[in-house]
């Protein structure tokens, strides 16, 4: 029987109590082990110490049994290669893509420390980030098989990436990781080949000094690309063609829709719209809220102004009057929760419940469509229920 990847650690205020506390540690271990029937086999052993200085390999060992364990300035665990600063640069491409938002391209750059050698590429403006990190670990591999006897880790900041490496889907719309997956695949049916790539996600903006050089280099050459050539073989994906396609009929729609309200060119609902509830956002205005359909209907209803009350009704010539059964004012939203004599006796808890949220007097139905005030709609919802006020 075997067990592997055993890892243990401890901290000290100083090497030698965290050594001590390290043999009787695995002194335990030993023991619980062989009550199981294993043993530790010391000639596999590594040890690291983590300090943030430098410790000279053999500077510190541990005894085990009959063998001495000494130091090492890295070890491998799950395919990582540690170092004792931590400063994962052993081994270790970064690669990093970007796209700015007043950008004239997409950059993306890599970066080898132990090499010392560094690519930045500059590509279409209109490259989705996903691509722009697709071709740049796809350049890394063809750097990786400039050296078929050294183990290399390429790290990225892509979650996407790294998770379309791992569960490749069937039919994939980025012609740079169908390359990826292939270059991968040779390497792992290559057995003439001692090392295999290691892929690894880092996050990004952490402090990690080489994932911060790397975005450095590629903002640069996003910023201004007029000494980095395009790559040579650059086609821009269908996919990211697209969704290029799709920002800009967006982008043309809201301008459109702006002009309109603008002018003048539209009518009052719309030139409310704008001036009151619009956002320049692609997504409505609940999506990540947890609220009944019917809050959210009667909400986009009164925001539109086009509803089941008199005023509206009237615009389109459903009802004779936009007045309110009560004669004093136009049946709109403002009128019937705060004005209407006839629900004067039933509004009484709305009041309260508003004023106990904090809310003086006089209220306009604008301020709590607006933000939207989630709980004070919901109170509103409330009454309007309560009293069958179909809108």
């Amino acid at each position: 029987m075997y067990a592997d990847d055993i890892v243990i650690c401890t901290t000290g205020s100083d090497i030698p109590n965290a050594i001590s506390l390290l043999e009787r540690t695995i002194g335990n271990t030993a023991t619980y082990l062989t009550s199981l029937g294993l043993d530790i086999c010391a000639q596999k052993m590594e040890l690291i110490i983590f300090n943030g200085k430098n410790n000279p390999p053999g500077s510190e060992s541990i005894r085990i049994g009959d063998s001495t364990i000494y130091n090492s300035p890295t070890v491998k665990f799950l395919g990582v290669l540690f170092d004792q600063k931590l400063k994962f640069d052993h081994h270790v491409n970064e690669v990093y893509g970007s796209k700015l938002e007043d950008g004239v391209s997409t950059g993306m750059a890599w970066f080898c420390p132990e090499l010392e050698r560094t690519e930045s590429i500059s590509v279409n403006v209109q490259a989705s980030i996903f691509t722009a990190e697709c071709l740049v670990v796809n350049r890394t591999l063809d750097l990786v098989k400039e050296y078929p006897n050294r183990s290399f880790s390429i790290c990225t900041d892509s979650l996407a990436c790294i998770n379309t490496l791992q569960n490749p889907v069937r039919k994939l719309s980025n012609k740079y990781m169908e390359e990826i997956l292939e270059k991968v695949k040779i390497y792992n049916e290559a057995n003439h080949l001692p090392h295999k790539p290691k892929f690894m996600w880092v996050p990004a903006h952490t402090g990690l000094t080489d994932n911060e050089e790397v975005d450095k280099i590629a903002k640069d050459v996003a910023k201004d690309a007029t000494t980095i050539p395009h790559h040579l073989y650059w086609k821009l994906p269908a996919a990211d063609i697209r969704i290029s396609m799709a920002e800009q009929m967006w982008d043309d729609a809201i301008a459109a829709w702006r002009r309109k309200a603008d002018t003048g060119h539209c009518n009052s609902t719309g030139t409310k719209y704008f001036s009151t509830y619009f956002q320049n956002k692609k997504k409505p205005w609940f999506d990540g809220i947890k609220l009944p359909r019917n809050i959210i209907t009667w909400v986009c209803r009164a925001r539109a102004n086009h509803h089941n009350l008199g005023e509206s009704l009237h615009k389109i010539n459903l009802t004779n009057s936009p007045m309110c059964q009560c004669g004093t004012n136009k049946h709109n939203f403002n009128h019937i929760l705060w004005q209407c004599t006839l629900l004067e006796q039933h509004r009484k808890q709305l009041t309260n419940d508003l004023r106990r949220k904090g809310w003086q007097s006089p209220w306009n139905i604008e301020t709590f469509l607006s933000k939207p005030c989630i709980n004070e709609l919901k109170i509103i919802s409330r009454f309007l229920q309560k009293y069958n006020i179909s809108i």
